[in-house]
Protein backbone atom coordinates (compact mmCIF):
# COMPACT_ATOMS: atom_id res chain seq x y z
CA UNK A 1 0.00 0.00 0.00
CA UNK A 2 2.75 2.56 -1.06
CA UNK A 3 1.66 5.95 -1.68
CA UNK A 4 -2.36 5.45 -1.53
CA UNK A 5 -4.52 8.92 -1.86
CA UNK A 6 -6.31 9.76 1.26
CA UNK A 7 -9.83 7.97 -0.03
CA UNK A 8 -8.03 5.17 -0.74
CA UNK A 9 -6.61 4.94 2.61
CA UNK A 10 -10.19 5.54 4.05
CA UNK A 11 -11.71 2.84 2.65
CA UNK A 12 -8.87 0.93 3.57
CA UNK A 13 -9.79 2.08 7.13
CA UNK A 14 -13.33 1.39 6.89
CA UNK A 15 -12.67 -1.84 5.36
CA UNK A 16 -11.33 -3.02 8.70
CA UNK A 17 -13.00 -0.87 11.63
CA UNK A 18 -15.26 -3.59 12.34
CA UNK A 19 -11.36 -5.58 12.69
CA UNK A 20 -9.65 -3.21 14.58
CA UNK A 21 -12.77 -1.52 16.23
CA UNK A 22 -12.65 -4.53 19.14
CA UNK A 23 -8.57 -4.44 19.24
CA UNK A 24 -8.62 -0.81 19.91
CA UNK A 25 -11.22 -0.88 22.78
CA UNK A 26 -10.02 -3.62 24.32
CA UNK A 27 -6.52 -2.15 24.36
CA UNK A 28 -7.89 0.84 25.71
CA UNK A 29 -10.86 -0.97 28.28
CA UNK A 30 -7.83 -3.07 30.11
CA UNK A 31 -6.26 0.27 30.85
CA UNK A 32 -8.88 2.38 32.10
CA UNK A 33 -11.12 3.22 34.89
CA UNK A 34 -14.68 2.86 33.12
CA UNK A 35 -16.28 2.26 30.11
CA UNK A 36 -17.00 5.64 29.23
CA UNK A 37 -13.50 6.79 28.91
CA UNK A 38 -12.52 4.01 27.07
CA UNK A 39 -15.17 4.45 24.36
CA UNK A 40 -14.28 8.05 24.52
CA UNK A 41 -10.36 7.39 23.88
CA UNK A 42 -11.46 4.47 21.02
CA UNK A 43 -13.28 7.36 19.64
CA UNK A 44 -10.45 9.35 19.54
CA UNK A 45 -8.12 7.25 18.53
CA UNK A 46 -10.32 6.70 15.33
CA UNK A 47 -11.28 10.57 14.94
CA UNK A 48 -7.12 11.10 15.21
CA UNK A 49 -6.80 8.25 12.55
CA UNK A 50 -9.63 9.91 9.60
CA UNK A 51 -7.45 13.39 10.51
CA UNK A 52 -4.32 11.86 9.82
CA UNK A 53 -5.54 10.16 6.58
CA UNK A 54 -7.53 12.99 5.78
CA UNK A 55 -4.06 15.77 5.74
CA UNK A 56 -2.05 13.06 4.29
CA UNK A 57 0.12 12.41 7.40
CA UNK A 58 0.23 8.91 7.02
CA UNK A 59 1.19 6.36 3.89
CA UNK A 60 0.01 3.48 5.76
CA UNK A 61 -2.89 2.11 7.06
CA UNK A 62 -3.52 -0.78 9.77
CA UNK A 63 -4.24 -2.33 13.05
CA UNK A 64 -1.22 -1.71 14.19
CA UNK A 65 -0.89 1.68 13.27
CA UNK A 66 -4.53 2.29 15.16
CA UNK A 67 -3.05 0.83 17.78
CA UNK A 68 0.08 3.42 18.01
CA UNK A 69 -2.88 5.89 18.19
CA UNK A 70 -5.04 4.38 20.82
CA UNK A 71 -1.70 4.01 23.06
CA UNK A 72 -0.33 8.17 22.58
CA UNK A 73 -4.51 9.16 23.07
CA UNK A 74 -3.79 6.39 26.77
CA UNK A 75 -0.98 8.68 27.67
CA UNK A 76 -3.06 12.06 26.54
CA UNK A 77 -5.58 10.75 28.93
CA UNK A 78 -3.11 10.08 31.84
CA UNK A 79 -1.58 13.14 31.19
CA UNK A 80 -4.75 15.48 31.44
CA UNK A 81 -5.57 12.96 34.52
CA UNK A 82 -2.50 13.79 36.35
CA UNK A 83 -2.30 17.65 35.52
CA UNK A 84 -6.21 17.83 36.93
CA UNK A 85 -5.23 16.62 39.92
CA UNK A 86 -2.18 18.73 40.10
CA UNK A 87 -4.55 21.90 39.77
CA UNK A 88 -7.50 20.46 42.25
CA UNK A 89 -4.13 19.96 45.09
CA UNK A 90 -2.96 23.50 44.22
CA UNK A 91 -6.59 24.81 44.56
CA UNK A 92 -6.90 22.93 47.80
CA UNK A 93 -3.77 24.17 49.07
CA UNK A 94 -4.19 27.64 48.27
CA UNK A 95 -7.38 28.12 49.78
CA UNK A 96 -6.13 26.97 53.40
CA UNK A 97 -3.11 29.15 52.64
CA UNK A 98 -4.61 32.58 51.62
CA UNK A 99 -7.18 32.39 54.31
CA UNK A 100 -9.41 35.79 53.52
CA UNK A 101 -8.29 37.82 56.43
CA UNK A 102 -11.65 39.01 57.14
CA UNK A 103 -12.59 35.77 57.53
CA UNK A 104 -10.48 35.38 60.48
CA UNK A 105 -11.16 38.83 62.08
CA UNK A 106 -15.04 37.63 61.80
CA UNK A 107 -14.14 34.71 63.65
CA UNK A 108 -12.05 35.93 65.85
CA UNK A 109 -15.32 38.22 66.79
CA UNK A 110 -17.49 35.75 67.38
CA UNK A 111 -15.57 33.99 69.28
CA UNK A 112 -15.45 36.83 71.66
Amino acid sequence: MDALSAPDLGATLLSFYDEALPAVYGYLRRRVSNDGVAQDLTSETFLAAVTSIQTGVTLHVSVAWLMGIARHKLLDHYRRVARDERNLRAVATDAVVHEDPWEVTLRHDVTL
